[in-house]
């Protein structure tokens, strides 16, 4: 069985949430907000481990094979170098990726959606972008976006 690792990094809060190849959401954890421009890099990485440490604990694991990270000031090229430096440490996956948070809703938050055709948001929370009608608020993760297409199996 493959696991992916799923972490969507705000001003507001961190939530990362392990889930298996079927799309079977394993564990899911919160945490305090990660933007390290406004929080600072120590407190966005306590952050950021602080969440996926949970979440991983609670699915019983201690690596994935695939990790995505959606994080709140991953904006220039500086700012992807600093976060992936905040990251590397705490990155318990065989690969990663790291967007900004708003492309997480833009790219999950309806089967099919793509950057060519995006899913609908609405702002809420912190200067975010939250989905509606996001599939995944049951007990399943949506298995087309292309996280999952490269997490799953072959």
């Amino acid at each position: 069985m493959r696991y992916l690792l799923a972490v969507d990094g705000g001003n507001s809060k961190t939530l990362a949430a392990v889930a298996d190849e079927t799309g079977q959401v394993l564990s899911a954890a919160l945490s305090g907000g990660c933007n390290y421009q406004s929080c600072g890099k120590q407190a966005a990485a306590r952050a950021i481990g602080e969440a996926v440490g949970k979440a991983l604990s609670a699915a019983g694991l201690e690596r994935v094979d695939f990790a995505c990270y959606g994080i709140a000031g991953a904006d220039r090229d500086k700012d992807f170098e600093t976060i992936r430096g905040l990251i590397a440490p705490l990155d318990p996956a065989r690969e990663s990726v790291l967007v900004n948070d708003t492309l997480l809703a833009l790219r999950a938050a309806t089967p099919g959606a793509t950057m060519a055709r995006p899913a609908r948001s609405t702002p809420s929370g912190t200067r975010s972008t939250r989905s509606r009608g996001c599939p995944c608020r049951g007990t399943r993760a949506p298995r087309s976006t292309s996280v999952w297409r490269r997490a799953a199996p072959r």
